[in-house]
């Protein structure tokens, strides 16, 4: 069991007054969390430990801290040390939505392991019995904490059960996209599109505009990484015509990036460079540091798509250290594999293969094998060049082909052969490279039959 702790109170009301520079009274604080200033100081003083639920989730709210960080397990409980939430476990509506929607808060906020503590608070077991609506919104925002921790395992399941038919129809739009957002993270593209296409189905027929904004920004997003650059475009401005009114002014400019980058991708360089500027004007009033560097390092891309790779060079050489300052990590390995494709084209192949493990190591940090198994290919390409004759590189090629081919990337499984087919060729064995060739050649026929079907 757990009680009210007036000491912990005390420690976040001096802590308060340490990092705002103003000591706060009773009054303001009960002003600010709607207590009563006389209730509020019992509570300070140690002479009321049993506040409500309510009045617990207030004081947490306004001191920027979990609920448990406001109690203490009681002596003789058997809980030792441990902090226990058990008297707080909610089973009335409005606390539970209050704690929910502040969990919600702290995913945003980029704080998803104090979110699953928060939602502890919560008894599952009345909610599935009692107010099953309200137990699936309390599992999805638990899932929605999981896939930001990228614990795919615990948040499949439930979101594979809310999705299912017979399900509230609010409940199976949240688990279909938040499914689509963990396939997305996990590289499985065209597994995301199917479900943003079921959830954009779902969202026409209940007409949520707001929800028809993030389904067709993420199938833009999809779409590009699966080189099916017209259904990208389409999406992306689809986007723009649901695009709310109430949203920050930012994720407008985010929008117009991922836009950008697929024109790029098209060779619609002008059209490109326009959407970048207009995104970094947004950024720049904003203050947005971070994602000005990623326009920096966008237009260095169009830089090197149009053979100006010393000028290209020059740029990412300049966002590196931009990102590594920040702790963008993803900003880095993109740099690094950007850098790596420019020195290649260069034919300065000693310093693409720095680049390419140097992107390989960033990208396996991250988590993100594809990308990894993108610079593998690179960095097998950069030895193959440097020693044609004694690189033995057909091992690492092979482990790149098998991560594409487990996240079906076709375009890159058909890059992957043809690099083989070169090695194979180098070598003389000229009927093994045909073989290699006309597979990769089938591998990007497939793909264009796959963008025309749909």
């Amino acid at each position: 069991m757990s009680t009210f702790s007036a000491k912990k109170l005390n420690q976040l009301i001096d802590h308060l007054k340490h990092i705002t520079g103003h000591r706060w009274t009773i009054r303001e604080i009960a002003e600010k969390t709607d207590i009563s200033p006389a209730y509020l100081t019992l509570l300070k003083n140690g002479q009321r430990t049993n506040p409500s639920m309510d009045m617990v989730l207030k004081l947490s709210e306004f001191f920027n801290v979990p609920p448990d960080d406001l109690l203490e397990a009681e002596i003789g409980s058997g809980a030792g040390t441990q902090r226990t939430v058990e008297s707080y476990e909610m089973t009335t509506p409005s606390p539970i939505r209050q704690t929910i929607q502040m969990s919600e808060q702290l995913i945003q906020s980029n704080n998803p392991q104090q979110a699953l503590e928060l939602l502890k608070l919560i008894r599952t077991d009345y909610l599935q019995e009692e107010m099953p609506d309200l137990y699936q919104e309390a599992e999805l925002a638990r899932a929605s904490a999981l896939v930001a921790l990228r614990q795919y395992e615990e948040a499949e399941p439930v979101l594979a059960t809310v999705s299912q038919e017979g399900m509230p129809a609010s409940n199976r739009l949240k688990a279909l996209y938040l499914q689509s957002r963990m396939l997305y993270q996990q590289e499985k593209y065209r597994p995301a599109i199917s479900s943003l296409q079921a959830a954009k189905d779902l969202a026409d027929s209940i007409h949520d505009s707001e929800y028809l904004y993030k389904i067709h920004y993420s199938l833009g997003l999809c779409y590009n990484q699966s080189s099916d650059l017209g259904a990208s475009i389409y999406h992306y401005e689809m986007a723009y015509h649901f695009f709310p009114e109430s949203l920050h002014l930012v994720h407008k400019a985010h929008l117009s990036m991922g836009m950008g980058l697929t024109y790029m991708r098209l060779h619609s360089l002008n059209k490109a460079r326009e959407i970048f500027q207009y995104a970094y004007q947004i950024y720049n009033d904003l203050g947005e540091i971070k994602y000005r560097a990623d326009i920096e390092h966008n237009l260095a891309c169009i830089d090197t798509i149009n053979g100006e790779y010393e000028a290209a060079v020059e740029q990412f050489l300049h966002c590196l250290p931009a990102f590594q300052s920040l702790s963008d990590h993803v900003g880095i390995a993109n740099t690094l594999y950007q850098l790596a494709i420019c020195y290649k084209e260069m034919k300065r192949w000693s310093e693409m293969e720095d680049n390419a493990l140097r992107a390989v190591i960033t990208y396996e940090n991250l988590q993100q094998k594809g990308q990894a198994a993108r610079a593998h290919l690179l960095l097998a390409e950069a030895q193959f060049q440097r020693h044609p004759h004694e690189a033995d590189v057909l091992p690492m090629i092979d482990k790149a082909y098998d991560v594409f081919t487990e996240l079906d990337w076709t375009v890159d499984q058909a890059k992957a052969l043809y690099l083989k087919a070169t090695v194979f060729q180098q070598r003389g064995e000229l009927e093994t490279a045909l073989g290699n060739s006309l597979d990769a050649l089938a591998l990007y026929s497939e793909h264009h039959m796959h963008v025309l079907e749909h």
